[in-house]
Parts: C-alpha cells; structure tokens; sequence
C-alpha cells in the first residue's frame, strides 16, 4: 500500500523551509501581526513541530508588539535567545493601549528593544499620540548598524501637542538606512543633519510632516535641506493643506508666480544630484509649481501625481508647469495615480506629451477609451507615437471600448503595435481572434490577485519626430 507524504512525515528541513517562508516571507498571510499568530500556531501543533521553530533563529527575527498586550522581560528575553544574530524586523503599535498609559507602555518596549539596536533592520513605530513618538526616539542612542527602515507616524486626530518637535538624539546614526519615512510627525528638528544621521539615505517620505528649518510649507528651504542628501533617490512629498499656505519669505513674489512665463534660472537652485523619482500627492498645480521651481534633478526620471486638487485657474497654470517639466533632462515618465476625474483629458494630454510614458491607475478605462477615439477620430488628439499599452482590470474588461481604440489608430494611420491585458477574466475566443490579426503583439493574462475595482493603464511612446 502507498505511503501518502504529509506534512506529519516531512523531513524537518523541508518543514523548515515551509515556516520560514510562512512566517517570514508571508506566504500565506501579509500582515505581520498574523505572521507572528502564525509562529505561535505552528508551535503549538505538536512538539515536532515546537522544536523546529524554536531552534530555527530566522522565524524568531520578526518582532510584532502591540502596547496592549507587551511581552514580559522573560518571554522577551527567551524571543531573543531564540533569535539568535539575526537582523530584527520591528513593528510596534498602539494595539489597544489606553491613551493614558501610551507613554509608560512605549518606553517599556523601547527598554526592551534598544539593547538589541545594533541588530535592528527595520523598525516601524506608529502610535496615536505625537509627544509619545518622541520620547520613544530619544532613546535610541549609538550606531543602529544593520537598519534599513525607519517608519514613524502619530494620529494626525489625537488631541496633543502640535508644537512638540521630534529629534533624533545625535549619537544616533544608522549608515545603511535606506528608507526614512514620517506620516503625521508636524515638525521633525534638524533635518539638515539628516545625512550625518542616514549617510546613504535613499528613500524619503514626509507625509503631512516637514522640518524646523522648512515649516509653512517653505519650498526653497524644504529644497536646502534635501541638497546635501546626496544618495537621495526617491521622494515622496504629501504636504498639509495641499502645500498652498505657503508663509515663506518669498510670498512677495506670488504675483510673479501667476507669470507663466516666470520660470526660474537653473544655475541658482540647489541640486539634488541622485533623485529619479518624485512623488506628489494631495497637491494642486499651484504648489506643484512652486514646489518644481526651487531645484534641479538632472537624473530625475518619473513624476508621479496623486490625488491631484484641481483649480479654477488649471489651464492658466500649465504652460509654467510644462516649462518647469523641461528643466528635467532625464524625465520620461508621468504617472496619474486618482488625478485624472480632477483633470480635464485636454489638459493631461497637453501636459504628457512630451513625455515617453504615461501611467494612470484608478480610472474607469471605459470612458476613458471612448474619449480617446473621439479625438483620434476627429484629428483632436492624435497619437502618432503611440506604439503599446498595457493594462490591468480590476473588473469586467471594456473589450468593445477597447478594439474601438486599437482600431481608430489603425484607420488614423499610426497603428498601436503592442496590447497587454492583465485581468481576472477569460478572453473571449472572438475578441482573441481579433487582436491577433489587428495587433503585432498582444496578450490576456490571467491573474487572481487584482483588487477588484482597481484599473490602470500605461501608454507607451515612440521617440518624438
């Protein structure tokens, strides 16, 4: 009779592999608190099963605590142990923890957790009160030599004090920090030795948070302080109140401002030598303006706007923005992510056509195919250096909307060589039929991890004439 293999009979290196890529790689769930449950689950399966995951140090290198329930010097000493040399994974949360009792509960973590700095890797810290996220970082101290992630965000609702000011204390330095990101941290002090604290900095997030030196939603400063991060690669912005009260002392030039054909002198503004991409979020033109006028970025290659706020004065406002947009040598690629219902099509297509890609997500892609005919049809928009698309459905796939698209091109005289649809859906027989004798290249992927509702496409250029 045939021995049927199980789990129950796995060779424990097989078993192993099979934790570690449950709890570690999130295999089977992605939220790290779940992948924690998952350890303490697979312990409590059989003594086997226990043995294995307390002598396998890697599954032991992922710290999940929530203030509500923190460990106990014991259970987190015998965490460590288990732990072995491994680079530590962080994430500490409010968790249900009274407001009241926040401060106590972090700083008994931090105690816990600071001995062990020099084996951080990332370390997410989110929790309601600003005043608590402060005190939390004062006590990281010395040379956080493995990290690789530092996340911090307070609840921009939590009635505190708005004035506190994060500081990191200056003994405090991580020199393989690669991402820095603060979500609801007002004002962070010292952000001009950011480079003697995160020397290779890569990534930078400053959502609804900024610096003592660039409060008021001071652009020129805010470019100052990023200058001197020479490794800064991305950027991603998300200001307070869109990024229009701009209290700087440059606020006599607004009149300037309206001027479109007031574009600055790029010899005069600081550089940011390493930044390829930008991320805009929550922004309208007005301060997207200011905000691409006080710098240069000679290999910046991807500007993304999301959540775009409209204004009356747009069409008014889009001959500087396109101005400033040339500055950038190296910049191919303009992504809409939630902006286009707040931006008129003429007035996307005026502004992407220099570009050699155009991305938008979060759009209803059936109107949009059919507005794109229209033009293409009429000789409105043409699109001769259109050569691909490719595109992911969240739901049921325009096929209709689309073949009048590929087809309009074709009669225009500058046919789409290249489609690519992603979706959860079969391809029709007929419809398959039909691209592959009207399009040089084109392909329906199946795929069961798209979010439903969710579609994006991205337009794809040839070089410009």
């Amino acid at each position: 009779m045939a021995v049927v293999p199980t789990l129950a009979n796995a060779p424990r290196d097989i078993l192993r592999e099979v934790f570690t890529h449950g709890v570690i790689y999130g295999m089977t769930v992605n939220n790290k608190g779940e992948r924690v449950e998952l350890r303490a689950t697979l312990s409590a399966v059989c003594h086997q099963w226990k043995t294995i995951v307390d002598a396998t140090p890697l599954l032991w290198s992922l710290v999940y605590i929530t203030l509500g329930r923190p460990p106990s010097r014991e259970s987190w000493d015998l965490a460590m142990a288990r732990s072995g040399t491994q680079p530590l994974d962080i994430t500490v949360r409010s968790g249900g923890c009274p407001f009241e009792k926040e401060l106590s509960a972090v700083t008994h973590v931090m105690q816990l957790l600071t001995p062990h700095i020099r084996r951080w890797k990332l370390i997410h810290l989110s929790l309601d009160d600003m005043v608590n996220v402060k005190a939390a970082v004062s006590l990281w101290k010395g040379t956080a030599d493995a990290l690789e992630e530092i996340f911090l965000s307070s609840e921009p609702e939590c009635d505190s004090d708005i004035e506190v000011e994060l500081a990191l204390d200056p003994t405090f330095t991580a020199p393989k920090l690669q991402v820095f990101a603060l979500y609801d941290i007002p004002i962070m002090k010292g952000g001009g030795r950011l480079p003697k604290h995160f020397p290779v900095l890569d990534e930078l997030s400053l959502v609804r948070s900024t610096f003592t030196e660039t409060t008021g939603n001071s652009w020129p400063r805010l470019a100052q302080v990023l200058k001197n991060l020479k490794h800064l690669r991305s950027l991603n912005f998300v200001p307070e109140h869109g990024g229009d009260d701009d209290d700087d002392e440059d606020e006599d030039e607004e009149d300037e401002d309206e001027d479109d054909e007031n574009v600055p002198d790029v010899s005069s503004l600081p550089s940011l030598p390493a930044l390829e991409e930008l991320i805009v979020m929550d922004m309208s033109l007005s301060a997207i303006n200011k905000l691409l006028g006080t710098f240069t970025a000679p290999r910046l290659s991807k500007l993304e706007i999301a959540s775009y706020e409209s204004g009356d004065d747009e069409e008014e406002r889009l001959p500087k923005t396109k101005k400033l947009l040339n500055r950038f040598p190296s910049l191919r690629t303009l992504r809409l992510c939630d902006s286009v219902d707040a931006m008129e099509l003429e007035n996307v297509k005026y502004l992407a056509e220099d570009f050699e890609r155009l991305e938008i997500t979060h759009v209803d892609l059936e109107p949009l195919f059919q507005m794109l005919t229209k033009r293409t049809t009429r000789s409105k928009w043409p699109i001769p250096r259109l050569r691909s698309m490719e595109m992911h459905f969240g739901e049921k796939v325009p096929v209709a909307a689309l073949r009048g698209l590929v087809e309009a091109c074709a009669t225009a005289g500058h046919a789409i060589e290249s489609v690519a649809v992603h979706t959860a859906s079969q391809c029709p027989q007929k419809d398959n039929s039909w691209f592959g004798r009207n399009v040089q290249k084109f392909s329906w992927t199946s795929v069961s991890d798209i979010h439903a509702g969710a579609s994006s496409v991205t337009l794809v250029y040839g070089p410009r004439a």
